[in-house]
């Protein structure tokens, strides 16, 4: 059950279910195919919540990967 899931953060409340992002919604953003993603959700990469048939990603579990992906690095 999604509620019963763990994060690097904690618990997952209700309201970080209802700011979570789609496999697909994470590809468009970031202007990648949706498999790429849905490939680091299954090697664990990225956490992801299957709820029915489809994968979402919580908004601070993708902060996160992307903070951990770009190295810390900003933009001068």
């Amino acid at each position: 059950m999604l509620t019963e899931k763990q994060t690097a953060m904690g618990e997952v409340t209700l309201s970080d279910i209802q700011d979570s992002y789609s496999i697909n919604q994470i590809a468009s953003m970031l202007s990648l195919h949706y498999m790429t993603v849905r490939g680091w959700v299954c090697d664990g990469k990225l956490q992801g919540y299957k709820l029915g048939r489809r994968w979402y990603v919580l908004r601070r579990d993708l902060d996160a990967f992307i903070n951990i992906s770009a190295g810390g690095q900003q933009c001068n």
